[in-house]
């Protein structure tokens, strides 16, 4: 969940320093946080990505180690 405020001169202060802060499940606070607070907390989905590294490519040394560029 990601914390949002109504990001306008009447976020008060303390609100305006949790804009945009992430927690998983049930964790931090949950508004309102105080009388009259216009925030919300919005579910935000994370993609996970696993990355591989490309295979090398290019020029090789007589011993079979990749030569520098």
């Amino acid at each position: 969940y990601e914390w949002r405020t109504a990001r306008d001169a009447r976020v008060c202060p303390l609100c305006g320093p949790l804009d945009g802060t992430r927690w998983e499940g049930d964790d931090g606070p949950w508004p309102p946080a105080h009388l009259g607070c216009r925030c919300a907390r919005v579910l935000v989905a994370v993609e996970e990505r696993t990355l591989r590294r490309a295979p090398r490519t290019g020029p090789r040394r007589e011993d079979g180690a990749w030569r520098r560029w």
